[in-house]
C-alpha cells in the first residue's frame, strides 16, 4: 500500500498538501498496520476454518421408506420356475394342461373374454406356490389389468339366441352358434376391469 501511494500521482500529490505531523502520524499508523497484519491474517482464518466445520452439511437425504415393486404373473412365473428348477413341459405335464397355454401365461396371455383358462391358472398356481391365493390377488390381477380383452356383448336377434336353447343340441353346438356373428367385446375400461374381475373370481374358486 505504502508503495501504491508513493507512485501514485494523485496519492503523492495529496502527501505533498499534506502537512508534516500528518505524514508523521500516516507513516507511524501504516507502520502499526503492518506489523500486526501476520496476527490478523492467522485470527481471520481460523474463524473462517471453524466456520466451515460448525456449516451444516449440505448432502442430500435418502428415505427409509421402500418402493412396493409391481410383479406380473409372467414375472413370477419365470422367477419361480428358475428357481424351483421346473421346465415348461414338465410343470405343464404336472398341470395337466398344454405347454402352448402354459407358454401363454409366461406371456400374461389369458382368455379374458371367454374365461376358458382359469381352471389351467388355478392348477399352476397351486403347484407353484404355497399360497396361491395371494399369487392371484398379487401378480395375476395385475396382469389381467393390463389385458386388452374386455367383456362380451351379445348383439345378436332374440329368435337366433332362443333357437340355440332347444333341446337336442349339444353344449359346443349352441355356443358355436350363440356366438357366431352374434357377439361383439367391448373392451372400454369399465368393461375390461369387470372381466378382469370375474376372471380373478373364477380363478380363486377353482384353487
Amino acid at each position: 500500500m505504502r508503495e501504491h501511494v508513493r507512485s501514485c500521482t494523485r496519492c503523492s500529490a495529496l502527501l505533498a498538501a499534506m502537512p508534516p505531523a500528518v505524514e508523521e502520524h500516516y507513516d507511524e499508523l501504516h507502520g502499526a498496520l503492518e506489523s500486526e497484519a501476520p496476527s490478523l491474517q492467522l485470527m481471520i482464518e481460523k474463524e473462517l476454518s471453524e466456520g466451515k466445520q460448525a456449516e451444516p452439511s449440505r448432502a442430500p437425504t435418502r428415505r427409509s421408506g421402500t418402493r412396493t415393486r409391481t410383479v406380473l404373473l409372467s414375472q413370477y412365473l419365470s422367477e419361480t420356475i428358475e428357481a424351483q428348477n421346473w421346465d415348461l413341459n414338465s410343470l405343464a405335464e404336472r398341470a395337466q394342461i398344454p405347454t402352448s397355454l402354459l407358454s401363454g401365461f409366461c406371456k400374461d396371455v389369458f382368455d379374458l373374454a371367454h374365461r376358458r383358462d382359469t381352471d389351467a391358472v388355478a392348477h399352476v398356481l397351486a403347484i407353484l406356490s404355497d399360497e396361491p391365493e395371494e399369487v392371484a390377488r398379487g401378480p395375476l390381477w395385475h396382469s389381467l389389468l393390463l389385458t386388452s380383452e374386455g367383456m362380451i356383448q351379445a348383439n345378436g336377434p332374440p329368435e337366433m339366441l332362443a333357437g340355440s336353447s332347444f333341446a337336442g343340441v349339444s353344449d359346443a353346438s349352441r355356443e358355436a352358434d350363440l356366438f357366431r356373428d352374434q357377439f361383439e367385446v367391448d373392451c372400454s375400461e369399465p368393461a375390461r376391469r369387470q372381466a378382469a374381475e370375474l376372471y380373478l373370481g373364477d380363478v380363486l374358486a377353482a384353487l
